[in-house]
């Protein structure tokens, strides 16, 4: 089984999952520093999630395509190992694109 979009999709809701409801209390809380870190935090997935998405829809060229799937996914599996204990963690959100079996082709094109 090789990365894949859907690996994204399922790691982004992940940490989404345990980010907002954080950030949601430290802003009702007032809690300004907090508010910042968690901001940054969700502000990092999102743009790993994105540009990995991007991707695989065919954005860059295929020379750097792989490395750069590969870079976007190590950061967050990076941040999704802190809550490794969490019953929602899967294990594919512990391994590396090799070891998921390398990033997934584009498809042929017609």
């Amino acid at each position: 089984m090789a990365l894949t979009a859907d690996h994204f999709d399922r790691i982004n809701t992940f940490l989404h999952a345990r980010i907002d409801p954080l950030l949601d209390d430290a802003c009702e809380a007032d809690n300004t520093d907090l508010v910042i870190a968690l901001t940054a935090l969700a502000r990092a997935v999102e743009s790993n999630y994105v540009i990995g998405k991007d991707l695989f829809n065919g954005e860059g060229d295929e020379l750097t395509r792989e490395r750069d799937v590969e870079l976007r996914w190590d950061a967050l599996t990076v941040i999704a190992y802190e809550w490794q204990r969490h019953p929602d963690f899967v294990r594919a959100f512990e391994l590396s694109a090799d070891e998921l079996g390398g990033v997934a082709p584009l498809p042929a094109a017609a």
